[in-house]
């Protein structure tokens, strides 16, 4: 970073960059960007309507001595720019690519200039004039400093306006070091000094002030304590104190505290504690874990130095290991190390220790066992800070036994919750239901429990994933996990065993937010109940009322096995039960492509239905029947079987049943030749799935008349339709419908003459179905099958091959935003 941008801000569009917070903005809302995207970000404003040249990229973003793949690194670099900016090779608003050469920012840019807050303490100036080793007791770093670059540019801003700033958070996160690494960037702007305290090795609270005194050099008199020795002697002292570790002692650290900035009224304090101090003034930071990578298919080992957590873990792993370096082989292990250790940095750096005899695959494949793995800290270090589970020990022991019963029992949740669901399944045997929201907010405040951001239904709450296996251990050993893990199943059974006529009607979509949220619980109690010898019926039940939600997600896979279990444990359950499950599994089966499994769980779902005069099960197991005979290429049974799931629907009382069949009926209209009819039975799908609010089931009719309409050369009304059905996939968050809308926009592009975007279209579709296991039924595929050759033979087929698999690499918004683009310039 030039030295002349430090107090600039670029403004460009909606966005801004803050170079001294090192932050992007929209519209002043933070945007999260990794460390290189952002670096060479900064580089392209500093040199705005300039080439910047591969090599002075790779100048920017890597050392000398880093070997890595420049070219893939700078691709992924400028893929994540644009990503957050919604920008496009295509069509670029801010970073065109100048082919073969590099890259130029392109938009407008206005600067403004900051001036530096008054009397701001600068780490920049602190390491050009060193801290003078007389006026501070600070512990020189053994190891190196990683990352926190945004907290020390905020937390001295934060000291000049308040005169205590409390660093909160769980054990092992890191608060010693933050504090340290702070104060000695603002030795030099207090005179007297800056000094440490740290408080974890005493027993009482009677030791605080003489520990205070003696770090200070005052002595207590005959005739007055080194309470009143401290507030004689600091009262006009212009000092900077740290008090390290006050979780144990907090009443009287908070009373002191207090006394102290009252009698001083130019002294600062800065406390790390697992919980505030809770003085007025106070102003608490809370520390959280250190950045982690993106969750991806795959990672490259230059992407690791990304993420603060996994550029600790390769540090300490060098330190330890010289010879240890990242690989292809093992990035994805450390970052998943990283993840399951939630960024904590001193488990992180238990598990780099092991390093010297476990490759990273096999320290991430112990990490279940976690407590015996990550042992063996630094021989200096204090007790609890040797290992994960010593730390873990010490907050639990400051828990009152409540407290300790309630973190126990909070376990059961596999991932967040809400007030309602703590109180229904972790209330009784000793914890009282209306003692829950005070409960909560003492663990959270002790940074056990985290307060989650708000989401549909309230404000949840949850576990970093270290905690919460420490917690299940201790539910384990006092004999509660069984029955916990019932009530768990029985909340989450009540809360959805409804779900199945919502998930098809108006209201579906905020049903299917509510169950994405909600989905580690949903896994959790189905697991418990499907395996279970007591709640295996409600279990299938469950599984049964859900199938919309793994449908209308791509959740394919996931879906099937669950509703697979399910059948397998149905012998003994309610025939209708059993009806809907086989109804939920081979509507799967379809999307899979899977049509003979379609038929086998239909046929059995039709007999059952038909047995109990359930209409309901009868016409939609006619459906499926006739929509699998007809991607067999059977029309005439498809034609059969739809047109009985009409009556049966007629006898349901649930119109939106008649949506499907009448598809059907489209497609098989289509495949005569008989246009006009087809846009008819479609037009009446249309409408009977609107006015129901069956969204989801729209999108796909939508997309088979945007097809019929390419075909009729009627590009500006498929445009319309496939646009419509494209936006409702994008709020649904369906990759299956953004695949087959694109396959739909690909064949609109290919009509109209625009091979190059057809061709990449289909490629970014195509990745996408593979990426849920998904398929292209023939009733799409018609599109594409009478496209693709003419558009091979304009490429050639290698320009062809080389633009799908671009394509099939493009980020599926950037895939969205090339298909709208180009669509518009057909009519």
């Amino acid at each position: 970073m030039s030295s002349s941008s430090i107090g600039v801000t670029y403004r460009f569009g909606e966005f801004e960059v803050d170079v001294a917070a090192y932050e992007l903005r929209r519209r002043g809302q933070p945007l999260p960007l990794a460390r290189q995207p952002m670096d060479l970000l900064l580089l392209l404003l500093e040199r705005r309507q300039e080439l910047v040249t591969r090599e002075d990229i790779a100048k920017r973003l890597w050392s000398p001595e880093v070997f890595t793949d420049l070219d893939a690194g700078i691709r992924t670099a400028v893929l994540k720019i644009r990503q957050v900016l919604s920008d496009s090779r295509e069509s670029p608003r801010f970073v065109a690519t100048v082919p073969g050469k590099g890259y130029r920012f392109v938009a407008p840019i206005e600067l403004v200039f900051q001036s530096p807050p008054l009397a701001l303490p600068g780490l920049v100036a602190s390491r050009e004039h060193p801290p003078n080793s007389g006026r501070h007791n600070l512990p020189a770093d053994v190891t190196s400093f990683v990352g926190r670059r945004k907290e020390l540019l905020e937390l001295p801003v934060l000291l000049t306006s308040s005169r205590l700033l409390s660093l909160t958070g769980a054990g092992g996160v890191g608060k010693t070091r933050l504090a340290v690494r702070l104060a000695y960037g603002l030795v030099n702007e207090f005179p007297d000094g800056v000094w440490l305290v740290d408080l974890a090795s005493l027993s009482g609270p009677e030791l605080v002030a003489q520990t205070i005194a003696t770090v200070l050099g005052i002595r207590e008199g005959p005739q007055r304590s080194a309470r009143d020795a401290l507030l004689g002697n600091l009262r006009h002292r212009e000092l900077l104190l740290v008090l390290d570790n006050c979780e144990h002692l907090i009443a009287s650290c908070a009373e002191l505290v207090e006394a102290l900035l009252r009698g001083a009224s130019k002294l600062r304090i800065v406390a790390t504690s697992r919980e505030a101090l809770g003085v007025s003034g106070e102003t608490v930071h809370r520390v959280r874990s250190l950045s982690l990578p993106e969750a991806l298919p795959s990672l490259s080992a230059a992407a690791l130095a990304d993420a603060e957590a996994t550029q600790l873990f390769l540090e300490r792993a060098s330190a330890v290991e010289p010879a240890f370096t990242p690989t292809p082989d093992n990035a994805d292990a450390i970052a998943k190390i990283c993840r399951r250790l939630d960024g904590i940095p001193l488990a992180i750096e238990l598990a780099a220790a092991r390093v010297v005899v476990l490759s990273p695959g096999q320290i991430e494949a112990r990490l279940q066992d976690r407590f015996r793995l990550l042992t063996g800290g630094a021989r200096t270090a204090v007790a609890r800070q040797r290992t994960l589970e010593a730390t873990l020990d010490w907050s639990y022991q400051l828990l009152s036994d409540v407290e300790g019963q309630l973190l126990s029992r909070l376990s059961v949740f596999p991932a967040s919750w809400t007030l309602e669901a703590a109180e229904t399944v972790c209330a009784g045997d000793g914890i009282e239901r209306e003692e829950m929201l005070d409960l909560l907010s003492s663990l959270i405040s002790k940074s056990l429990v985290m307060g989650d951001s708000e989401c549909a239904g309230g404000r949840r709450y949850g576990l970093l994933e270290t905690v919460r296996q420490y917690a299940r251990e201790r539910l384990v050993q006092v004999s509660a996990a069984e029955r916990l893990r019932e009530r768990h199943f029985e909340f989450f059974f009540n809360e959805f065993r409804g779900a199945l006529p919502v998930l098809s009607h108006h209201g579906q979509l905020p049903c299917l937010r509510r169950l994405r949220i909600e989905q580690e619980n949903i896994r959790a109690a189905l697991d418990w109940a499907l395996r279970s010898n007591v709640q295996a019926e409600q279990g299938v039940e469950l599984a049964g009322a859900l199938f919309w939600y793994w449908t209308k997600c791509g959740l394919f896979e996931e879906g099937t096995r669950w509703l697979e279990l399910a059948i397998g444990r149905a012998a003994d359950v309610p025939k209708l039960v059993r009806a809907r499950a086989l109804i939920g599994l081979a509507n799967l089966h379809w999307f899979q492509g899977r049509h003979v499994d379609v038929d086998a769980r239909a046929a059995e779902a039709l007999s059952l239905g038909r047995e109990l005069g359930d209409a309901w099960v009868v016409s939609f197991a006619l459906f499926l029947q006739g929509t699998a005979a007809f991607e067999r290429g059977d029309h005439e049974q498809a034609e059969v079987r739809s047109r009985e799931a009409l009556n049966a629907a007629d006898l349901s009382g649930d119109d939106v049943l008649h949506g499907p069949p009448l598809l059907v009926l489209g497609n098989v209209a289509v495949s005569k030749g008989d246009l006009a009819g087809a846009q008819q039975l479609y037009d009446q799908s249309i409408d009977v799935l609107r006015r129901s609010g069956e969204d989801w089931g729209l999108s796909i009719v939508l997309l088979l008349a945007a097809g019929l309409h390419i075909g009729r050369e009627d590009h500006v009304q498929a445009r319309i339709q496939a646009s419509e059905a494209l936006s409702v996939c994008q709020e649904f968050e369906d990759p299956r419908g953004q695949a087959w809308s694109l396959e739909l926009f690909a064949g609109l592009l290919a009509a109209g003459g625009l091979a190059e975007s057809a061709t990449r279209l289909w490629g970014a579709s195509e990745q996408m179905l593979d990426t849920v296991s998904g398929s292209l039924p023939p009733s799409f595929r018609w599109v594409r099958d009478r496209h693709m050759e003419a558009v091979r033979t304009s490429l050639g087929a290698r320009a062809f091959e080389t633009v799908l698999a671009e394509g099939r690499a493009m980020p599926p918004l950037e895939a969205i935003a090339l298909a709208r683009q180009q669509a518009i310039l057909l009519r």
